[in-house]
Parts: structure tokens; sequence; C-alpha cells
């Protein structure tokens, strides 16, 4: 198993040295970034972020938490397979979604229209912004002053936010000396090998714990996958995911309404219609796809890797009929669930509350601007206002209300739009970190 003493000195830099700090500490720099991760505030309030159903209508669903500790599961299991260090994986797993903010992608949609002036809203971006400047662990240093290995392993998508050419994923311009400070020149376009399996791995994750979720609960049902309807809405939205994400293999063998007829046919036979127990059905049925996926995949050396940090001395190898396979059960889950009206309802309250909490947390006119965000973001607040009305940054309390936003919960979120609007609603004081 590959560990970190494999790594090159590159790999294993912090922007501010540790080297003194840490003398005495037995565990391995990906170790360190793992357990700062899981530390930090962030992390801990992707508890209360929604997955794909709204919190709180049932107990047995994930949420962005459960979702991010299945992630990291899944990567460490590839890592011990290939030339990875399963900490490190593990870390950029963990980390993955811990810029998403409240009420999931709908409200990242909404909240990105609002914020087109500023680069929008991401939670990749947000990731960066996250472990780099929001969270606070030293006085030394802003963020977790993660590796550079960590960090570059959440790249990905290595480019510069510009709605202006149509680049809509990729970190804020105004992080871009953050960003190169930790990326290596050279390769400008590529992402690293462990974040290669980050990516894999959220995405095998959605494909199996969200589709489980869906089959337990009974969104997705034998008579809605055999209709021709739904299944050429799961294949529009595959074969559209297939050419988009994984352009090789598109182009090698495109994603056909045959492999849409087998992959649902398998669900319907092995997950709702086979005898015995349904949850262990299910449950064996979602293993053996994870299994699938896990053990098929291969690590590859990339051509002049010698002159690389270690991070990109390999790319992933996958085989196009997982991919292909892993696209439909996504697209099943898409059709299924989020393309519904509970689902989209929920979604469509949420997109409010996030806008109309934009709109406060960024107006300039509001002279209690300041005291409407909690004690310890009163510093920032006076910052950006005094770089939007003399420092000719008149974009600087928009990028604040983002930053602001995207630490919210979905509950806490709720509940501030309810006291800003809604008179007479909730206590006095509220405890907030």
């Amino acid at each position: 198993m590959v560990t970190y003493e494999e790594y090159s000195d590159d790999d294993l830099a912090r922007v501010v040295d540790e080297s003194e700090r840490s003398s005495n500490d037995k565990r391995g720099p990906f170790e360190r970034d793992r357990a700062r991760i899981i530390h930090s505030a962030a992390f801990r309030k992707l508890q209360g972020k929604t997955q794909v159903y709204g919190l709180g209508a049932s107990d047995y669903y994930r949420t962005r938490l459960t979702h991010s500790l299945e992630v990291a599961q899944i990567g460490k299991a590839i890592a011990m397979r290939t030339s990875a260090d399963p900490a490190l994986v593990e870390a950029i797993c963990l980390a993955h979604d811990i810029g998403h903010p409240p009420f999931g992608h709908a409200a990242e949609q909404e909240l990105n229209e609002a914020m087109k002036d500023v680069d929008g809203f991401n939670g990749n971006a947000q990731n960066i912004r996250i472990v780099t400047n929001i969270e606070r662990k030293h006085e030394d240093y802003d963020g977790l002053n993660l590796t550079k290995a960590t960090l570059d392993g959440l790249i990905k998508y290595p480019r510069p936010i510009d709605h202006t050419v149509g680049v809509e994923k990729g970190y804020y311009k105004g992080d871009e000396n953050a960003v190169l400070a930790f990326r290596f020149a050279q390769l400008a376009e590529a992402k690293t090998f462990e974040c290669e399996i980050m990516n894999w791995s959220d995405d095998v994750a959605y494909s199996s714990h969200d589709l489980e979720d869906a089959l337990v609960i009974g969104t997705v049902r034998a008579e809605d996958l055999r209709s021709s309807e739904k299944r050429d809405r799961i294949f529009a939205l595959a074969a559209k995911a297939y050419g988009k994400d994984y352009a090789d293999f598109d182009q090698a063998r495109p994603l056909t309404n045959a492999d849409v007829e087998t992959a649902v046919d398998a669900i319907c036979r092995q997950c709702i219609e086979r005898p015995g127990n349904r949850l262990t059905n299910i449950k064996m049925f979602v293993g053996n796809h994870i299994n699938d996926c896990v053990t098929s995949v291969e690590a590859v050396e990339r051509s002049g890797s010698q002159n690389f940090p270690r991070r990109y001395h390999f790319q992933l190898k996958l085989t196009s009929e997982l991919v292909r396979r892993v696209e439909i059960y996504k697209a099943v889950t898409f059709a299924c669930v989020i393309q519904t009206n509970s689902v989209l309802s929920l979604q469509q309250a949420g997109r409010r509350v996030a806008r109309e909490l934009y709109m406060t947390y960024s107006k300039e006119t509001n002279l209690d601007l300041r005291y409407l965000y909690p004690d310890d973001w009163i510093p920032n607040v006076d910052q950006a206002l005094t770089a939007v009305k003399f420092g000719g940054d008149e974009h600087a309390l928009k990028r604040l209300a983002r930053d602001y936003i995207g630490t919210m919960t979905d509950h806490f979120a709720e509940e501030q739009w309810k006291r800003l609007n809604l008179p007479g609603h909730g206590q006095l004081f509220v405890a907030r970190a």
C-alpha cells in the first residue's frame, strides 16, 4: 500500500511551514489533513445539508455528510488497489462537498444566477474558499493550511470561472493566487490522480446510495421504469451526461437505448421483483455495483510523469461498461426522484430562501447590515463595506454574503429567513459560531 513517504516534497508542502510544530506528531501529513477536515465546522455542518431528499421527512436516507463519508470509503478502497495514499484520498473525498450551500444543487443554481457579476456560486469553488480562507484553525494563517496534494485534489475543474465565455465551473478568479500557490504550472488543465479517484467515487456513490434511498422509500417503482416515457427520459439524461463527462468513451461507443433497457431491467428484477427480503435484495444489488466499480479500475502512468510531482504520476483508467451503468443509475434517480413534485416543490422553497438571504446580506444601503451577521463576521463586514465605499470594490459585500450563506445548514438558513421576514418568529438571542 502506498504511503506519504513515496510522495514528493512538493506534494507534502504547506503554504505555511509547520515542520517544527509537528515534529512530535507521529501521523503522516495526509492523516493530519484528514483530521483537520473532520474537525472543521464546515464538515460538521454537512449533517444539516440536503443530499437529494429534504432533511427531516425520514430518518433513513442520506445527508450531505453521510454521502461524503461513503464517498471517502469508496475512494479509500480504490486507493488501496492503485497507486495512491489512502489517507490523502480520504481527506479529499471528505472535503469534496464541504462548500455546498444549504438546500442542495437547486439553491446552488439559484445563488449562481443571482451572483453572476461576482463569478456566481459554485460548490467546488467554495470548497477552496473554505479550506484556504473561511475556516479558522490557527492565528498564523487563514484556512486549514492543508498540503498541496490535498488542496490540488479538490480542484475538480482546473480553471477560473468566467461566465462571459461559458466557464461555469472551476475556482473563483479572486482565489486564483491562492490556487496557483499549490497547482503545478506545467499541467494547468490536468486533475491530480487522487482527484480523479474522488470524482469517480462521487459518481459511484451517487449512482448507488442515492438510488438505494429511492428504492427503499419507494419512489423508484417497476411500473415507472418499464414505461416508455420514463425510459426515454432516463436515456436522454444518461446520454447527455455520458457524452459530456466521459467524452472519450462516448466517441468510442455511445450509450444506447439497449444499455438503458439492460440496466433498468436489472434494477427491476434484482431489487423490486426478486423474492425474499426487499431491503436485503436492494443492499446486495448496491453492494455488488460498488464492488464492480472499485475492483475494475486501474492506474496508468501519465506520459512524462518523472518530471511531475507524484500526485500527477498516474491517471485513472475506467471501463466503458461501468461508466455507462453509473450514468444510467444516476439518471434513474434524477428522473424518478428529483424530477417529481415532492422534491421540486422543496427545491423551489430552498431557492427562494437562498436568493432572499443573499439579497439581504449583500445590501449595501441597509444601515443595520453589520448587525445582521454574527459577531465573528462583523470585522469582515466592516472590511467589505470599506472596500465598497472607499476601495472601489463594488462586489466585496456580495462575495461576503456568498461566503456566509454557503456556511449555513438547511435549518439555520430557514430560521434566518423566518427571522428576517416573519416578525415575532424565533428567539431574541441565537447562538451562532
